[in-house]
């Protein structure tokens, strides 16, 4: 591969990165405006929906055998959760925090889970990478202030389940990506929740959401297909042509782009322990992720 057509993919990952983090400050815009249900419905349905076109023009298979169903049915699942407490503790967190604490840690989770579930073996720098993990998520979340009451109250507590949640999704996909596509797994993960989700809003007013105007369905158009469908998309296209190793080392710009991003929409002002739990985490990431 030229160098130049090298930094074409290597800026199309930058540029999803970047898309990704914006996602927190989107999903903050609208959250506490409805029910997280009916948020989360909205976000899988469109997604589903977005997926369909590109399925056709691609002529992906969309034949799932008894073992790629298990690991999309547990992907699914974790999704659903994962995108629930997302939108649940964005009601009171603020975005910024939320975007480096959890996207910091989806790493060290899922090295953590892969090893034991797999059984491999540790290297050195794996132990040091997440005890540093840990250390700086405890940090961003400031463990000694933390009380039962505003554990709650900061939304924290429902932030703490995603970076498993995330690291389950991450290990299902990958699982299955012999058998099938990962856009694929994604459209059947954004399908079975889409029915989910929509069984449990029916009692919370999702009619509401036809008159939500253009904040609502602008952020839910972000995060449904600008995040989720073409920058998702954008990034495995690109990740197959520069490794997957390359790819991996950009993971520090999701948080970070969630932090700067905060700042300029919503106005969110950072303060120590974020910035230095945050950087904490990123090299925590950077060790996991090296050779």
């Amino acid at each position: 591969m030229s160098e130049k057509l090298s930094d074409f993919f290597t800026i199309i990952i930058v540029v999803s990165m970047v898309i990704w983090g914006g996602s927190w400050v989107s999903a903050k815009a609208i959250a506490g405006s409805y029910d997280p249900f009916i948020l989360t419905f909205l976000r899988f349905f469109v997604s589903a929906v977005s997926f369909i076109p590109l399925i056709i023009y691609m002529k992906l298979n969309l034949f799932l055998n008894r073992e790629t169903i298990k690991y999309v049915a547990l992907g699914a699942v974790s999704m659903g959760l994962y995108f629930y407490l997302f939108f649940k503790g964005l009601e009171t967190g603020l975005a910024g925090v939320a975007g480096v604490f959890v996207t910091s840690l989806i790493p060290i989770f899922t090295l953590l889970l892969s090893k034991i579930l797999f059984k491999k073996s540790f290297r050195k720098v794996d132990y040091i990478g997440i005890f540093l993990g840990f250390i700086g998520g405890a940090i961003i979340i400031k463990f000694w202030q933390i009380t039962p009451d505003n554990i709650i109250k900061s939304g924290n507590i429902y932030f703490l389940f995603c970076p498993l949640l995330w690291a389950i999704v991450t290990i299902s996909s990958e699982k299955s990506v012999a058998k099938i596509s990962p856009l694929i797994f994604s459209f059947y993960c954004y399908l079975f929740c889409s029915v989910l989700f929509f069984m449990l809003s029916l009692n919370k007013e999702i009619g509401s959401v036809l008159t939500g105007g253009l904040k609502l369905w602008g952020n839910i158009v972000y995060l449904a297909i600008i995040s989720s469908t073409i920058a998702t998309t954008a990034y495995f296209y690109a990740t197959k042509k520069i490794s997957s190793y390359r790819a991996s080392s950009f993971a520090f710009i999701v948080p970070a782009s969630s932090l700067i991003l905060s700042v300029i929409f919503l106005g969110e002002k950072p303060d120590v322990a974020t910035l230095s739990g945050g950087l904490i985490s990123v090299f925590a990431t950077y060790l996991i992720n090296s050779k």
